[in-house]
């Protein structure tokens, strides 16, 4: 059994976790909780575990600080951090100290607790077999070393059974190292000539879910910061880099050693968010193409793409309530950019499709424009008739077509906005409630919490101690 410990400061998800997920079917046991780092670093004082469980935001010592030195301390501990959606950027953060793997919150009421449990174990087991195959890559990280040139064989989709690179007569004979979840490196191996072999995979029915990596030039300090190195890559570059159909990619060890992380500034964030949560890219062709290549060239890490169109999809299902949008309530439902255009190109086709069921394009950008200036405007006092010369339509007609495309009155749809908005600051802020009323666009903190109660069914400061 492995033994696991889960870290939250919130009483009622430690519970949750230990009393609803099906640890047992998965041969793991909760042995232990604490509500900060700090009290998970006294228990382990005492306990020995197998599984760190641990939330980010906590006070005391929050999950960042608990991880960097779990891993300092007890490095053979796997990390599973338990976060929400909107927090990818930390995610990332945590991703990249050590964490095999993340819970989204959410996923507690989705029923999806088995299929979480179950990519866990997967991971383990996986690396618990790389660790009994072969030798431990730890060993070899105190010496300064010029690292070879390599290749590393990159699983595309999760599903990663090592043992079919087997077939590959050059790898037979050889040893495979696991460098990471999904990447193995091969050793003792000659790449001259390699440049061109991008078949190889396809002749031996393994070009579905994987590709090599060509690495060359490399010089690193460890063994351990190399890896890292690749790891990083993987997990950012390559993301991008990753081409349909192709095989084989070349990377100079310069190039993997100079590559920073960079985090997207808060104003390419926002800008970024906005083009695509504003639906204009639906209907206009040249929008859409500018926006995937302006997406591509800024390159935001996974984390910060996974919470711009976290945002996005909320949005769309706003505007269109019973719009399909599987994958995206999957946890890293995307391995590349380019499987992400191509589940957008469907969005955009069906988002499009029902859009224009009643009404000319010409139309559909008009109310595209109009809920584009609510959003942008929702918390200052709105009319109807200010909007529809906004989206340059009559007042009777503007208010039929926005029911008809939207799916809810003019009215109804800023009170949507504005109370999902309510709901986020009530929950992230300490801040009164008159102040969030305000910021909601309601001036008057009686009449905002009277609405609030009809749509929630809850008073603002009673929602406000719901569990989170």
């Amino acid at each position: 059994m492995l033994k696991v410990l889960i870290v939250d400061d919130d009483k009622l998800v430690r519970k949750g976790l230990i009393y609803t997920m099906p640890w047992d079917d998965y041969e793991m046991q909760v042995i232990g909780e604490a509500n900060n780092g700090k009290k998970a670093l006294e228990f382990l004082e005492q306990y020995e575990i197998d599984i760190l469980v641990t939330d980010l935001a906590m006070p005391v010592m929050d999950g960042i600080e608990l991880m960097r030195t779990v891993r300092r301390l007890y490095p053979h501990i796997w990390i599973v951090v338990l976060t929400f959606h909107q927090e990818f950027d930390v995610i990332q953060q945590a991703l990249r100290i050590g964490a095999i793997d993340y819970i989204a919150k959410v996923q507690l009421e989705k029923e999806q607790m088995e299929v979480v449990l179950g990519r866990i174990a997967d991971r383990i087991r996986d690396e618990m077999n790389q660790t009994a195959r072969h030798k431990s890559i730890s060993s070899s990280t105190a010496a300064k070393t010029k690292a070879d040139e390599f290749l590393v064989f990159v699983n595309l989709y999760g599903r990663s059974n090592f043992e079919a690179l087997q077939s590959l007569p050059f790898v037979h004979t050889r040893s495979l190292i696991s460098i990471g979840f999904g990447m193995w490196l091969l050793e003792s191996f000659d790449t001259k000539g390699w440049e061109n072999k991008s078949d190889t995979l396809s002749q031996y029915g393994l070009e579905q879910d994987w590709a090599i990596i060509l690495v060359t030039g490399t010089y690193a300090n460890t063994n351990h910061e190399w890896y890292a190195n690749l790891r990083a890559y993987k997990e950012h570059s390559f993301y991008y880099d990753f081409e349909k159909g192709r095989s084989l990619y070349n990377l100079s060890g310069d190039m993997l050693v100079e590559q920073r992380l960079q985090i997207l500034s808060e104003s390419d964030m926002i800008e970024l968010q906005e083009s695509w949560t504003s639906l204009f890219w639906v209907m206009d062709d040249t929008i859409f193409n500018n926006l995937i290549l302006e997406t591509g060239r800024l390159q935001p890490p996974v984390s910060q793409l996974e919470s711009i169109f976290f945002s996005a999809v909320t949005e769309w299902r706003r505007f269109v309530p019973d719009l399909s949008i599987t994958p995206f309530d999957t946890i890293h439902p995307f391995p590349n950019w380019s499987n992400r255009v191509e589940w957008l190109q469907t969005v955009r086709c069906n988002l499009r499709r029902k859009l224009s069921n009643t009404y000319s394009e010409e139309v559909v950008q008009s109310i595209v424009k109009a809920v584009s200036f609510i959003r942008h405007h929702f918390n200052q006092e709105m009319r109807l008739a200010e909007v529809a010369k906004v989206a340059n339509m009559s007042r009777s007609y503007f208010s039929q077509c926005f029911k008809d495309i939207v799916g809810q009155s003019f009215n109804n749809y800023i009170r949507s906005i504005r109370i999902a908005y309510a709901k986020e600051l009530l929950q992230q802020t300490a801040n009164p409630i008159y102040w969030v009323a305000e910021k909601c666009g309601y001036f008057n903190e009686k009449y905002f919490s009277r609405v609030f109660f009809d749509q929630v069914g809850v008073l603002p400061s009673e929602f406000r101690q719901l569990p989170k």
